[in-house]
């Protein structure tokens, strides 16, 4: 089968969701083609500034291929690619799957797959619409252009219980919506005595908290340092490990200092490759995402493959993750109180700490493989295979 996967923005160094998928359907014997921006993701490469309409690139990864398309503009994560009507309409796929109802790319390959007459499937993870100034204008593209989206999809699925109630609150019929989560690969991110993070933090005889996570007010990392002299308190060797890159940098470090916390936080500012994070995990001894909003949070999925244990705030995607009490721990968002209670529980109790990473080691393995998600949406795929424009349940 012949699939087009439209995503706004992709890179191969941080392997996104549709790395994964495209490389697991490949897999399967499908032929994936994903079509995306030539820019680079602001939340990823914050610090770069991109002028001009670009080339056209096409890139060969592990299976499937990658198109690169010229942008017209890139405002507010919104790359907009016009050339990428006529690149659906030469490869001619058989089924094309758009991620994100809100991103003009989906409303521009739902055009393209109406003039082919070629069936369309829908993902969606966002779960809330943003705040202040920008919520009237989301809420007028919901209305009409991401409208039009939604009601074309031949099927939808949703990253997360919280997408799936969202889409529903827009209008959408819940038959209509099938949960189909963001997997990973269990045979890369495994088990092991990996000792690369802490050589990398340069620590020893520690016990270490990892994240990973952007430095955006959305990570809630101010939260996660408030808890931790409540941490050291109980455990005087601890020490918090930050993987992650963002505006918000010289913040964080002010925090830090304010907390005197130097001698128990250590930063990594470098960017870490995907292909190299399985070696990261095994280091820590707890795995935390104080997230205030998270669509998804494949990161707590990684931790988990790798044995670890989870504390993370109850958000967006991370209840369909994380079960509370038997694979880590779930908390309120902006809670120091109960990340601190919770992680200090962990790092004092070495049992429930293996415990637990063994329990959710063994849920990534049921539910968020991507060779079985892959094959759950080469079903869907096939389902709507002839009903182009026709709205059918999953």
């Amino acid at each position: 089968m012949r699939i087009s996967i439209v995503a706004p923005y992709f890179t191969p160094f941080y392997k996104q969701n549709e790395y994964g998928l495209c490389k697991s359907l490949a897999q399967l014997g499908h032929e994936a083609q994903l079509l995306t921006s030539n820019r680079a993701m602001k939340k990823f490469y914050f610090d770069t500034s991109e002028k001009g309409f670009g080339e056209r690139v096409e890139q060969e990864l592990e299976g499937f291929k990658v198109a690169y398309l010229p942008t017209l503009i890139d405002m507010y994560e919104q790359p907009l690619m016009p050339s990428i009507i006529r690149e659906i309409r030469t490869s001619n796929p058989e089924v094309i799957h758009v991620h994100e109802d809100f991103q003009n790319s989906s409303f521009l390959a739902h055009l393209a797959a109406r003039e082919n007459d070629t069936p369309m499937v829908l993902s969606e993870e966002r779960y809330y619409f943003p705040g202040g100034l920008w919520k009237l204008p989301y809420l007028l593209y919901s209305s009409t252009f991401a409208k039009k989206v939604r009601d074309a999809a031949a099927a939808i699925t949703a990253h997360s219980t919280a997408a799936k109630e969202f889409l529903i609150s827009l209008g959408t019929k819940s038959e209509r919506i099938e949960v189909v989560p963001v997997g990973i690969d269990p045979d890369e991110f495994k088990p092991t005595k990996e000792e690369t993070l802490i050589k990398r933090a340069g620590i020893s005889d520690s016990r270490v908290i990892l994240t990973v996570a952007r430095f955006h007010p959305n990570k809630g990392l101010t939260y996660l340092l408030q808890a931790m002299p409540r941490i050291i308190e109980k455990s005087p060797d601890s020490v918090l490990i930050i993987i992650g890159r963002g505006s918000l940098e010289e913040w964080i470090r002010e925090v830090i200092h304010q907390l005197r916390l130097e001698n128990h936080v250590v930063l990594l500012t470098d960017p870490i490759p995907n292909e190299e994070m399985n070696k990261i995990y095994p280091g820590c001894d707890v795995f935390v995402l104080p997230s205030m909003k998270e669509p998804f949070g494949r990161v707590v999925l990684e931790a988990m493959a790798c044995g670890r244990p989870v504390v993370a705030t109850s958000v967006g995607g991370i209840p369909d993750i994380v079960e509370d009490g038997k694979t880590g721990y779930l908390v309120n968002r902006a809670n120091p109180d109960q990340l601190a209670a919770r992680i200090s529980k962990l790092l004092q109790d070495r049992k429930k700490t293996r415990d637990l990473g063994r329990a959710g080691r063994k849920r990534v393995l049921e539910r968020f493989d991507w060779k079985k998600i892959a094959k759950r949406y080469v079903e869907i795929y096939e389902s709507v295979q002839g009903n182009a424009g026709k709205q059918v349940g999953v």
